[in-house]
């Protein structure tokens, strides 16, 4: 408990939930890999004092999902890229099922005024590109 202390809640101060979360998955971690503590600690450590709180946080849970779940961490990561690579408006957005158990992306278009219906001819030439994305759902 004292590790966690020092490791996890005063660097981080995560909320009940969050805490549960992140020492379970250090905990598969662990018997997974036989890591010690200490390679935990090394694991876990983030060098960036310029960082939110909360950007921390999510650094700290990519980083623990790396580990726990890498192959799904892979694909994902791939996936995000694909996104990325796209150069879409920031008012396109995509999502998918970060577990990758549903085959499907989420596309939401923020139309503000009627010129914004221009997005949908931008996916429309990003049609063969969503495609390819789709196909990189299934990641059997």
């Amino acid at each position: 408990l004292h590790w966690v202390y020092d490791n996890i809640i005063t660097p981080y101060m995560p909320s009940c939930a969050l805490l549960l979360e992140l020492t379970e998955s250090l905990y598969d971690i662990k018997q997974r890999y036989n890591y010690t503590l200490q390679q935990l600690s090394n694991l876990i450590t983030i060098n960036s004092t310029t960082t939110s709180q909360k950007t921390t946080i999510q650094l700290l849970r990519n980083i623990i999902m790396q580990h726990r779940h890498p192959t799904l961490h892979k694909h994902n990561t791939t996936i995000q890229s694909t996104i990325n690579s796209l150069d879409l408006p920031k008012s396109i957005a995509i999502n998918w099922d970060k577990t990758l158990e549903n085959k499907e992306l989420t596309i939401t278009l923020s139309l503000k005024k009627q010129t914004d219906l221009k997005l949908i001819d931008t996916l429309h030439t990003n049609k063969q590109p969503l495609n390819q994305l789709l196909n990189k759902l299934d990641y059997d």
